[in-house]
């Protein structure tokens, strides 16, 4: 399923009513124009800028998830403590049990080292409202069990150590392999699906492979040695009548005691291949987002003809253009840059760093595979795009893309020559307080209000304190945007989502990975938003 109805070229929309009388308003903010049509759609206009929100068919806009191939965590990083980043399904939870040095990353695997008998190991994916789902791992151990069996788990609707699924296998002593299913309930342990032999001949090395289900209570699974064929049938299978809610995916590790071989459980992917999310963001609202051809000033007969076009049109606005490249999107190729240039469709942020983060840098030009060009510039410049960066957005080239590509704002790069109200800059540092339009409101160390927040405005965030400056003589710190998106409107609860391609996710997207998409709160981004900017 899309993640969004959207306006396409062929218009699923019904068609709207053409507006008749208008009626313009002055409304409480200086200069600010608001026009109400006979039908009842309306627009808002604000003196400076060009973004127009024009009221039109009601769209809701639901977050979709990355699952299924090519969205595996194949540990391609180099971590000597924790597992890190993973490519889509966010970081990897800070260890429960052992030391953080216990679990590390590198050569394509991750590696977890139980040198304690009897006592468990875990880390999780922080997404943690997962609920239905399909996931497969493989394991392999670095040394045979010797003294009593090793032990490692799959866990799913996992909130904490005391409340979850373990879909287990063990090695054993004489060879053999085995697989259960674990329900954990308030600290308590019971299986639900006893041991069951799958394999023998185990030897230190061997890849094996847990797959696991948890669909509305049916909670199964099935083990397999790399190189063999996976199991057409489940082997361990358990009906829950009181099924677990919402969790983590992740993984426990154990050694039985008795056990004196101190193994080190060795983890070559883990994919979740498809999965339902309990609570997935939603917004919902009759609100486009629409471009004058100039910055608006008053209210002409020009404006009028322009709005009575803008209150029928129902082909792609803004809000459509920045769903246009959130997950799930298709890939939509235009010939006139030449075979397989893309202009539409799901986005990452950027290439993968051996740490496991995301690298900085991609801009639209970058994502489309063609030169960027800059003829209006104090100095006429032209950017290069990067191959290694192809189908690839950060936060500010995703906003540069939306209203720079497809909405015709004049871009510039980073001569500050250019900063100069009508170009959009490069770096979120110069969006926010430099961008084209109106500065609706701002705060210097403090999140400004958002009384006037209107859908599309776009947001400014100092999320990192690290890439502050020192200020003047007094040595003050100065606050530094760091991340820019877009502001898509309120879910059912009043909460304030916004948009923007972030390295937690791996592209554009208004999901609570990473920290919620709400401007309000005291989370992540409600505390660091500094600039609020009209386009």
């Amino acid at each position: 399923m899309p993640p969004v109805m959207v306006a396409s070229d062929d218009a699923p929309f019904a068609p709207v009513e053409p507006a008749r009388g208008l009626t313009v308003d002055e409304v409480s903010m200086p200069g600010r124009v608001r026009v109400t049509a006979d039908n009842g759609r309306a627009a808002t206009f604000t003196p400076g800028a060009k973004t127009v929100a024009v009221t039109g068919p009601t769209r809701t806009f639901t977050e979709a998830k990355r699952v299924g191939p090519g969205t595996a965590d194949t540990f391609d990083r180099t971590r000597t403590s924790r597992w890190g980043m993973s490519p889509y399904y966010g970081a990897w939870s800070t260890p429960v049990g052992g030391n953080d040095a216990d679990y590390t990353v590198s050569g394509g695997a991750a590696r977890v080292l139980v040198n304690t008998a009897n006592v468990s190991r875990y880390t999780s994916l922080r997404d943690h409202d997962v609920v239905d789902y399909d996931a497969r791992i493989s394991v392999a151990t670095s040394t045979m069990p010797a003294g009593a069996g090793n032990s490692f788990a799959l866990t799913g609707n996992y909130t904490d150590t005391s409340n979850h699924y373990r879909y287990r296998v063990t090695f054993n002593t004489n060879g053999t392999v085995q697989l259960a299913i674990d329900r954990v309930v308030a600290g308590t342990s019971t299986v639900v699906a006893a041991s069951v032999q799958v394999g023998t001949g185990y030897v230190a090395g061997q890849v094996w492979w847990i797959r696991a289900q948890s669909i509305g209570g049916e909670v199964r699974c099935r083990a397999w040695a790399d190189g063999s064929a996976e199991p057409g049938t489940w082997q361990r299978t358990f009906t829950d009548t009181s099924p677990l809610g919402a969790g983590r995916i992740g993984i426990r590790a154990f050694t039985s005691t008795g056990a004196i071989n101190n193994p080190v459980f060795i983890v070559g992917e883990l994919e979740i291949t498809s999965g339902r999310w309990a609570n997935p963001p939603v917004v919902t609202h009759n609100q486009w987002v629409r471009l004058l051809p100039a910055p608006f000033a008053t209210w002409t007969l020009e404006t009028e003809q322009w709005l009575r076009g803008a209150l029928t049109d129902t082909t792609p606005d803004m809000l459509a253009r920045a769903m246009s490249y959130v997950t799930g999107q298709p890939f939509v190729f235009d010939a006139r840059f030449g075979s397989g240039r893309r202009v539409l469709g799901q986005a990452d942020y950027g290439p993968t760093l051996d740490s496991g983060s995301r690298e900085e840098g991609s801009d639209w030009n970058d994502y489309i595979r063609t030169m960027g060009r800059y003829p209006h510039l104090a100095v006429p410049t032209e950017d290069i795009n990067e191959i290694r960066q192809q189908d690839c957005l950060d936060c500010s080239g995703y906003l540069r893309m939306v209203f720079g590509y497809w909405g015709g704002i004049p871009m510039s790069l980073n001569d500050p020559a250019d900063l100069n109200g009508l170009n959009l800059p490069r770096r979120s540092v110069q969006i926010g307080p430099s961008g084209p339009g109106v500065l609706v409101a701002a705060g210097s160390t403090e999140p400004p209000p958002l009384d006037d927040i209107q859908v599309g405005d776009v947001v400014a965030f100092n999320a990192d304190a690290a890439d502050d400056v020192a200020g003047d003589e007094s040595g003050d710190i100065e606050q530094t945007d760091d991340h820019v998106g877009i502001y898509l409107g309120q879910d059912s609860s009043n909460n304030y989502l916004f948009l923007s391609s972030r390295k937690t996710v791996n592209g554009p997207t208004f999901s609570a990975l990473g920290g919620n998409s709400f401007l309000n709160g005291t989370g992540t981004w409600a505390v660091s938003l500094r600039h609020i900017r009209r386009i």
